[in-house]
């Protein structure tokens, strides 16, 4: 390729007229060709590291795929940098020639042939093009640790860390040198990538017959060892060497390049963070439902997954519903999830419910929560009297006492009215059902430690055992129930009472009284006897109704029987035979009475003074 591209050059070259010289000419045709020659070995380099990335990245996602559609990209095996193919530069031949030593890049990697060494000898006037080859140096053991399959329902971003780095060399070195002549060698050492490569080290290894000296170079038993700290994206680097020759002999030049690879991705770590708390009441009855709700938060910045609820209940406690939770949870950065259980408890005493949750890799400390259980109690007691009569108001009072430490709310009280009893009066407004024939009160709440009190008044309109009932009822008490009997009797009650209907009287003159008697009570009285008892000073005359006991100075009355509610007059005169106060007395009994009813009355009797006329005395005759 490059003698037909020379011989192009010439003909070129002579039709250029004389204005440039053959030497010129030759120069400026063959550095043309050198550069183009440069392009297109760049260019078909970059080609296959384009390629062989590309290829890579093609395998590794599918394998993720074959494995698990949600793993990420690089999840799986090591991720191996494209290794650069070993690049030998053309062999080509040209004549010798007596023309100044240009320093020539050769190939890196390769072993580059001189032509023989000895005295130049100038058979033609042309100057062979100069010959670029570029070596690309991958790094060693780069490599990309496949992450475990992901057990998160919930994948994380790939972050992927940049290409493996790599670097070209480019050796500048004398076509022709003689022998015992000092030639210099030049080797451009480029970062084309974007990355910084670290502890790059070249060696270049000489013939035996050959010696070298360089000062940024380690010489070690023919070997020139380089030594490059680092290399940023872009920077080229000139490593400088002087060689000597001692025989005729091709003088080979080897390179080897090598260098760290500190290839680095960052990998954000985060932290998921459970947190517990839980909702509900302090304190309950025996038998009303309590409602816990359950909050679990993830407050850290990772994702925490197959979080799970774990309650610890006591036994005292039973379940009646509960939700939320029924399936493993996953909880992104501040979300939340909550569950709701519903207990009743059947035992007095205090309770301790625990709330914990676990997911993978994160647990959450306990949440407690303390439920105080009680068990109401309604004290109800009913007074009354135990026995009363027929019409007669009775009093009975109802007392709805609270002695626990809790409220009871909706207190319902209940009297049932017995047949024969009506109510007339009620200390508080009731409910009133006829044909049940019941009162009903109802307490919105009954604090703890607090009593209710309810007064009525009622009467019997007959007599017999009559039985009131009181029903209490609450929303957390069973139903109570008590009965007050009440004997309703019947019997007379009379009174008596005696008035002096004419007032004083003068001796010799009668006395009116009238005896009044009444049946106050709820039978009839039977047998009266009315007996009016006169004093000394005073006689009794003839009544209508009564008999006279001329011995006993008395009056007696009888009557077979006075209903309840009636009353009964009887009437005497009495004579008054001497002046003075006088007492008159009547008393009352009656068949079933053991008591006798007396009462009393006064008469004043009095004896008129005779005028009498003086005989000193003259009539006065007017005129």
């Amino acid at each position: 390729m490059y003698r037909h591209m020379y011989r192009k050059c010439l003909l070129i070259a002579g039709l250029a007229g004389a204005s440039l010289s053959a030497v010129q000419a030759q120069d400026h045709l063959i550095d043309g060709a050198k550069e183009e020659a440069a392009r297109v070995i760049q260019l078909k380099n970059r080609i296959e590291i384009e390629a062989e990335e590309t290829a890579a990245d093609v395998s590794s996602r599918a394998t993720r795929l074959a494995s698990n559609p949600l793993a990420p990209v690089n999840a799986g095996g090591a991720f191996v940098p494209p290794t650069a193919t070993k690049l030998t530069a053309p062999q080509v031949a040209f004549d010798e020639i007596n023309s100044p030593q240009p320093l020539v890049p050769a190939p890196t990697s390769a072993q580059v042939s001189a032509p023989q060494v000895g005295v130049p000898q100038i058979k033609n006037s042309f100057v062979p093009p100069k010959v670029y080859v570029e070596n690309k140096t991958p790094a060693s053991n780069a490599s990309f640790a496949k992450s475990p399959r992901a057990t998160s329902p919930v994948a994380a971003p790939v972050r992927r860390s940049e290409s493996a780095p790599f670097v070209t060399t480019t050796i500048s070195a004398p076509e022709f040198v003689n022998v015992s002549e000092t030639a210099p060698v030049r080797i451009d050492v480029r970062n084309p990538g974007k990355s910084t490569v670290y502890d790059v080290t070249l060696i270049a290894t000489l013939p035996p017959h050959v010696k070298a000296s360089s000062r940024q170079a380690q010489i070690v038993d023919g070997k020139c060892i380089f030594k490059v700290d680092s290399l940023q994206p872009g920077e080229n680097r000139q490593l400088l060497l002087e060689i000597v020759t001692e025989e005729k002999q091709p003088l080979n030049i080897e390179t080897a390049l090598t260098l760290s690879n500190r290839n680095k991705v960052q990998v954000g770590v985060r932290k998921p963070q459970l947190v517990v708390s839980v909702e509900g009441p302090t304190q309950t009855n025996i038998g009303s439902k309590a409602t816990h709700v359950i909050t679990v938060t993830n407050t850290g910045d990772g994702i925490a997954s197959n979080v799970n609820l774990i309650a610890d209940i006591p036994e005292s406690l039973r379940i009646v519903q509960k939700s939320g939770f029924e399936t493993p949870e996953n909880l992104r950065p501040g979300q939340q999830a909550q569950a709701r259980i519903v207990t009743v408890p059947h035992q007095p005493g205090q309770a301790e419910l625990a709330f914990a949750a676990e997911g993978n890799f994160c647990k959450a400390t306990p949440a407690e929560a303390g439920l105080r259980v009680t068990q109401p109690e309604l004290r109800v007691a009913a007074v009354g009297p135990d026995m009363n009569f027929v019409e007669r108001d009775g009093i009975y009072t109802i007392t709805i006492d609270n002695p626990g430490e809790v409220d009871v709310n909706n207190v319902e009280v209940q009297f049932a009215i017995p047949e024969g009893v009506k109510v007339t009066t009620i200390s508080r407004q009731a409910k009133m059902d006829g044909p049940q024939r019941t009162l009903t009160w109802n307490f919105d709440r009954i604090q703890a430690s607090t009593e209710q009190t309810i007064q009525l008044k009622a009467i019997a309109s007959n007599e017999g055992e009559k039985t009131c009932r009181i029903r209490v009822a609450s929303d957390e008490t069973n139903e109570k129930e008590v009965s007050l009997k009440t004997v309703i009797a019947t019997r007379a009650e009379l009174s008596i009472q005696m008035q002096n209907v004419g007032g004083p009287v003068q001796v010799g003159s009668e006395a009116t009284f009238v005896v009044i008697v009444e049946n106050r009570g709820s039978s009839v009285a039977n047998d009266m006897e009315i007996e009016v008892q006169l004093p000394a000073g005073m006689q009794p005359a003839s009544p209508r109704d009564g008999v006279v006991d001329d011995d006993a100075n008395s009056i007696l009355f009888a009557d077979s029987e006075l209903p309840p509610g009636k009353t009964r007059e009887f009437k005497f005169s009495a004579v008054g035979v001497e002046k003075g106060e006088h007492i008159v007395r009547s008393s009352l009994e009656s068949v079933g009475s053991k008591q006798r009813i007396i009462v009393e009355n006064s008469v004043f009797v009095y004896e008129p003074a005779q005028a009498r006329v003086s005989e000193s005395l003259q009539p006065s005759i007017p005129r």
